[in-house]
């Protein structure tokens, strides 16, 4: 304790007390407590500087990679994709979800290049065809032979216009046009349909044609392209199914999902062909000279992507069956 004298005016003095131990001690305190900080603090702010600066690095390269990538691929280089680590944070996520669109773009892109170059190719002949048509019917002398080349060059302008409408109907599928349009639809009455339209067809043909599997009542689609779907398949296989007797559309629930199925029982398609025939414009055997522009898988591919599906060709030993995977049986009612 320190004693502290104080004069007063009137001349006494007043002596005070004053302890001092614990301000001395807590004097020491607070520069032991500095002193630590300064031992400990210091090092710890460093290290914390030191990974704010490496992680800032970190994010500035894989934000500039992000960016090269995109300067590369607006330059024209489609293949570019961003660089994943396989650390799974938010940065390789988010590059992998960039790379699963720029893989969507490319494919859109090479599709486009096909139907562009397809269209131009197979516009070309019919084209021609028409003018020496229209041509021959400006010097014809009598009426019948006008009346001929006419008629012609009608149905010439009628494939040409069914060409560019099955385009148009694939480029809208793939787009997802078309989803507001899905309705309850019964099935088995949509394969009726069909198997009676196409029916006579087959007949001329020696083929019969038949409705195979049980019923499955009714579920929720687009019924215009599902129905244009399968009367393709039907058409594809009164074309092309060599050796065979009959032809089957069914339609049956697998897996909680519907599967309609149209199969031949002729020479099918070799395994090592079949991505082949899926694409555009693609004629498996071009000595043939019957009608098409090699675009009915493309379409009936384009109508199960609408619905989230799947399209299979299958061995159906001997001949072709082609299966739409519809995941619809969750909407399907008896």
């Amino acid at each position: 304790m320190g004693i502290l004298v104080t004069n007063m005016p009137d001349g006494s003095r007043l002596l005070t007390g004053q302890i001092i131990e614990n301000d001395r001690r807590l004097s020491r305190i607070v520069d032991r407590a500095t002193g630590t900080a300064l031992i400990f603090g210091l090092p710890l702010a460093l290290f914390a500087a030191f990974a704010a600066f490496a992680a800032v690095r970190i994010i500035n390269a894989r934000v500039n990679d992000i960016g090269e990538t995109a300067k590369a691929v607006s330059a024209g280089q489609l293949s570019q994709r961003v660089w994943l680590d396989g650390s799974g944070d938010t940065f390789d996520r988010l590059a992998a979800t960039l790379n699963a669109m720029l893989e969507r773009i490319e494919a859109l892109i090479s599709e486009l290049r096909i139907v562009t170059d397809g269209l131009a190719h197979d516009l070309r002949s019919p084209l021609t065809r028409l003018k020496v048509r229209l041509e021959r019917a400006q010097v014809e002398d009598d009426e019948e032979s006008l009346r001929t080349a006419i008629t012609l060059a009608g149905e010439e302008t009628d494939r040409l216009l069914g060409m560019l409408t099955t385009a148009l109907q694939i480029s809208r599928a793939e787009a997802g046009i078309g989803r507001d349009r899905f309705i309850a639809t019964d099935v088995d009455a949509l394969i009726a349909d069909i198997v009676e339209v196409f029916g006579p067809s087959a007949e001329d043909q020696g083929l019969a044609l038949t409705v195979a599997g049980a019923s499955v009542g009714s579920a929720r689609l687009h019924r215009d392209l599902v129905q244009q779907a399968l009367s393709n398949l039907v058409e594809n296989a009164l074309h092309y199914a060599d050796g065979a007797s009959g032809i089957t559309v069914g339609a049956h629930v697998a897996a909680d999902q519907l599967v309609l199925t149209v199969a031949d029982d002729g020479i099918g398609i070799p395994a090592d062909r079949r991505d082949d025939a899926r694409r555009r414009f693609v004629r498996l055997d071009p000595s043939r000279h019957a009608s098409g522009a090699g675009l009915g898988l493309a379409l009936v591919e384009a109508v199960v992507r609408l619905h989230d599906g799947e399209l299979r060709l299958v061995d159906n030993a001997p001949g072709l069956r082609v299966e739409m995977v519809l995941p619809v049986a969750a909407a399907l009612s008896g």
